[in-house]
């Protein structure tokens, strides 16, 4: 079985905070060859998460190996929770809202995990045997799964780059970009029973 190194982290805006997610997985001794090719050590420094220091790893990075898997997935975190939450306090003012958190979560983890997971098992693992590096904001999502996550280290600088880059138009090489943020909001809005969610 191949030790596999996995990451993800959040990126948005202030109009639309964690809109998307970048997720890295890949062979240990692959992921570590980019980190030294990228030489990521600058990166964790001071100054190493400017705009220009991000511009200049995207364009460097390149996911095309078989050996690693890198995506960027919309998910419209903080717009679709947000909606759901106010949907439900117009109906009942005191209701407890945390657990929307949790059902999105949830959720995401079926939607996503059929895109990791063959990968994953061509590996000879599971979803249980992977750490994830991540930062406060995935945190949770890992938690609420069931799933192990580690601080952020080397390989969530890749994932870091990963969303920062498509929060911005910019599509790293061999990352691939999927949008599932209708289909969450379609699933939250049946799971708490909101007639109207769409506008």
């Amino acid at each position: 079985m191949s030790v596999l190194v996995a990451a993800m982290d959040l990126s948005g805006d202030k109009d639309n905070e964690d809109a998307y997610v970048g997720i890295v997985i890949g062979v240990k001794e692959n992921i570590d060859a980019m980190i030294r090719h990228l030489d990521l050590q600058k990166f964790s420094g001071s100054g190493g998460k400017s705009s220009i220091t991000r511009k200049k790893l995207v364009k460097q990075l390149d996911f095309n190996n078989r050996e690693n898997i890198a995506f960027c997935i919309k998910i419209d975190r903080h717009r679709i929770t947000n909606k759901i939450k106010e949907s439900m306090k117009r109906k009942h003012p005191y209701v407890d809202t945390t657990r929307v958190s949790i059902a999105f979560n949830q959720h995401l983890l079926r939607l996503i995990g059929n895109k990791i997971l063959p990968f994953v098992r061509k590996h000879g693992g599971d979803l249980s045997n992977v750490v994830f590096e991540c930062d406060s904001d995935c945190r949770y999502f890992l938690k609420d799964n069931g799933l192990r996550h580690d601080g952020p280290k080397y390989v969530h600088i890749l994932a870091d780059i990963i969303a920062w880059a498509n929060n911005r138009g910019i599509e790293p090489s061999g990352v691939v970009f999927f949008d599932i943020s209708e289909k969450i909001e379609r699933k939250l809005t049946r799971h708490f029973k909101i007639k109207t969610v769409f506008t």
